[in-house]
This record gives structure tokens, C-alpha cells and sequence, in this order.
């Protein structure tokens, strides 16, 4: 059982790593922008680690069970549909605030008057979380494991193994610190964000701006990068 440790920890070490590549962060960040609650959160971020983890099996079994490997120019399509998806989350994103207005909204309890910022939908009611598509944040995994460092992070280190089941042991290992990772930045965002929209919505307001300019910044260097 010991002589399996190095291979766990490998595996978890390296996929706590690669959970934070900038790709991912970035997509992160526009998708639980938008103060959800903690439970959505814990959705996107294990759907996302879902698919991330499900392609990276079948990458590897193609690979090590069937000696197929993946054309290079898929991964190049996968590293420009990146980019692409990181420009238009940061456009759509921008495109929301036409829809949401802050306005500064007066409230009387009484005796008691105060005013205070809120966008216009802040009393509409929530998203059941059953209703949000599932489908989109594993699409997303899916496609960001074919991009960026995941092949090489993951599938190299895997080459050292003979044994079929010790590859796939790490490879577990690794898609476990990538959902770990992913989870602990996921709540601790959208923790962020519900925190600023109660305190200083304004700043929200801004922060998501920003946001969504830095996805499109991204997205456009991570273009040049694969030109």
C-alpha cells in the first residue's frame, strides 16, 4: 500500500497544480461571476472537473490500451477554441450589464429611511439549482483538457508506469486534485462575490466588469500564443 504513495501524491500534487492554470481560473471566474449560491458553485466547479477528468481517461486509454494517439492539429483546434471561448464568455459577460442597471433604490421601515445600490433584478427569484445546465460546464471540462498543460502534465508523467492500473491510478489522482482544487476556488469566488454584492455592490458591479475584460485579455493573448 506504501509503495503506492509516491503515485498518489504525484498525481494529486500535479493536479492541484494544473487546476489553476489561467484558462481555467478565467472561465471559472466569468461562469460564478454572477454571486451564485455556494451550491451552484460546487456544480459548475464538479461538472467542469467531470469532464475534464472523463476526456483525460480517454485520451489515456487510447493511449496506453490501444496506442492511438491524438492528431496534433485537434489539440491545436482545442487550444484556439480556448481562446475563443475565453473572448466570447468576457463579451457575453460584458453584453449582461446591458440588461442590469444599477440604480440607487430608497426604502422606508416606518420612521426609518435608507437608501441603498442594487441591480434591477436583485429581487428577482433564483435559478432553481436542478434547472442550470449541466452541459455546459462539461463541455467546457472537456474541451480544456485537450488545451494548455493537461496532456503534458498528465498523460508524460504517466509514460514512467508499466503497469495499466498504476497509470490509471494516477490519472485518478490527478483528476481528484484537479476537482479539488477547482472546488476550493469555486467557493471561495463565489464566496468573494456574494460578500461584495451585499457590502459594496457598487464594487460588484465593477468587479465584473473587469471580469470580463481580463477574459477577453486572456483569450486574445492565449490566440496569439497558439497563432
Amino acid at each position: 500500500m506504501f509503495e503506492l504513495l509516491p503515485i498518489l501524491m504525484l498525481g494529486l500534487g500535479l493536479g492541484l497544480i494544473h487546476a489553476l492554470d489561467a484558462d481555467h481560473i478565467m472561465t471559472m471566474s466569468v461562469l460564478n461571476s454572477d454571486k451564485p449560491k455556494l451550491g451552484k458553485s460546487v456544480f459548475f466547479s464538479m461538472y467542469w472537473a467531470m469532464g475534464h477528468s472523463i476526456m483525460l481517461l480517454c485520451v489515456a486509454t487510447l493511449l496506453f490500451s490501444f496506442g492511438i494517439t491524438v492528431p496534433e492539429y485537434m489539440t491545436d483546434i482545442a487550444e484556439i477554441i480556448v481562446g475563443m471561448m475565453l473572448v466570447g464568455l468576457g463579451c457575453w459577460l460584458l453584453f449582461t450589464f446591458k440588461r442590469k442597471r444599477i440604480v440607487l433604490e430608497e426604502h422606508s421601515h416606518g420612521n426609518i429611511v435608507h437608501r441603498h445600490w442594487h441591480d434591477e433584478e436583485h429581487t428577482a427569484k433564483n435559478t432553481p439549482l436542478l434547472a442550470t445546465n449541466a452541459h455546459k460546464p462539461v463541455l467546457v471540462g472537456l474541451l480544456h483538457s485537450f488545451a494548455g498543460s493537461a496532456p503534458a502534465i498528465a498523460l508524460i508523467p504517466a509514460l514512467a508506469y508499466n503497469e495499466i492500473s498504476l497509470v490509471f491510478l494516477y490519472l485518478g489522482a490527478f483528476s481528484m486534485g484537479v476537482m479539488l482544487a477547482m472546488l476550493g476556488f469555486g467557493l471561495g469566488f463565489s464566496y468573494c462575490q456574494r460578500l461584495l454584492s451585499q457590502k459594496f455592490p457598487l464594487c460588484y458591479h465593477y468587479n465584473r466588469q473587469l471580469i470580463a475584460l481580463a477574459s477577453i485579455c486572456v483569450g486574445c493573448v492565449w490566440l496569439t500564443q497558439t497563432a
